[in-house]
């Protein structure tokens, strides 16, 4: 069947995904913006706190607040009274981006353009809030590209749980058989389009996924040959 949709993950298939590290040194850059200062392992440790007190995976379940939530536990762990904390968690949630290097693969704009050229309908499905996508989209100048931008706080549900690729298609009114996902994670975006009956490639761009039985590509310029 003709592919009529592509769809791709947004960090680490799209963007440079940002380290660990480099997340430790944008809450240092605001929070000297802000007159604060601490080392960045202290700011590493309470970072590490408060993912375990909020994890990721809830992302879905609290939805917009939070990294609000999250800044919180972070910043009470460095000390900071109670209204003091809930202000500045405000302010970092709202400026985050502000601060954060959002790059595009150098093999991405010209595929994305090829695609657009060959009337594909084109869409995000990221693990990820609708407005990290807004602004990221806006950084990378591609703000309106993508016909569909799908957060966690969409349908209020993550990868790799299949009504999150179901619902995307509904919007885009395709078939899975009709559509193509392209993502970094083999959990997350390979795993679970393939349960949601669509066609998947993992990009590899370090070639360091060893599995034969998996569907990769190197380079985006690699997936036009599926279509």
């Amino acid at each position: 069947m003709t592919i009529k949709a592509v769809l791709f993950d947004m960090g680490g298939t799209l963007i440079t995904a940002a380290t660990l590290e480099e997340v430790i040194k944008i809450y240092d850059k605001i929070l000297q913006a802000y007159g604060m200062s601490y080392s960045l392992d202290r700011i590493a440790k309470a970072h590490q706190k408060a993912s375990r007190q909020l994890d990721i995976s809830r992302l879905a379940d609290v939805g917009k607040d939070f990294w609000v939530m999250f800044n919180l536990i972070l910043l009470k762990d460095l000390g900071m009274d109670k209204n003091q904390a809930l202000d500045l968690a405000k302010t970092i949630d709202r400026e985050w981006w502000d601060y954060a290097d959002v790059e595009l693969y150098p093999d991405v704009l010209p595929v994305l353009h090829e695609l657009k050229a060959r009337k594909l309908k084109l869409g995000i499905v990221s693990n990820g809030l609708e407005s990290d996508i807004e602004h990221v989209m806006k950084k990378v100048n591609l703000e309106g590209f993508f016909d569909v931008e799908v957060g966690v706080d969409t349908f209020m549900c993550m990868k790799p749980n299949r009504e999150v690729f179901l619902k995307t298609l509904k919007l885009l009114q395709v078939s899975p058989k009709e559509t193509l996902f392209v993502g970094d994670s083999l959990e997350n975006d390979y795993e679970g389009a393939r349960n949601a009956g669509i066609r998947a490639l993992l990009i590899s761009r370090r070639n360091n996924v060893t599995n034969c039985e998996v569907e990769k590509i190197h380079s985006f310029w690699e997936l036009l040959s599926f279509l």
